[in-house]
């Protein structure tokens, strides 16, 4: 690892570790719940969605990233229940179809990526 990059790691642990320190509860009271985590996916460098099987609320949003250097698109494989395309390094947001079901989705643009999202 080259000092340039070692130092990158350090600076990027370091905030994050000031970020997570920040978002801190500071309220003792441990009755209340958790916020739930942002439903998420990644489109990965290696031509993947991940996760493979993602899991939503009807209607909920859920972030995308695109972390690869080629377009990629989230088509819902039936009846236009979604279409998303992203350029390289670019995000948005898809919303979850409102009726609950599962949704096989592929990108238009390499069909051997392939998932599927979880409506609940």
């Amino acid at each position: 690892m080259t000092v340039m990059t070692r130092r990158f790691v350090i600076v990027m642990l370091s905030a994050s570790l000031a970020f997570l320190g920040a978002c801190g509860d500071d309220d003792d009271d441990d009755s209340s719940a958790e916020a739930p985590s942002p439903t998420a996916i990644r489109v990965t460098k290696d031509f993947t969605f991940a996760p493979a099987d993602l899991q939503a609320v009807a209607g909920g949003a859920i972030a995308v990233i695109n972390t690869d250097s080629q377009s990629h698109t989230l088509t819902a494989d039936e009846g236009g229940a979604f279409d998303l395309t992203l350029a390289a390094g670019e995000g948005g947001t898809l919303t979850a179809p409102s009726t609950p079901g599962t949704y096989p989705y592929h990108c238009s643009f390499h069909p051997i990526m392939k998932a599927q999202l979880v409506v609940g």
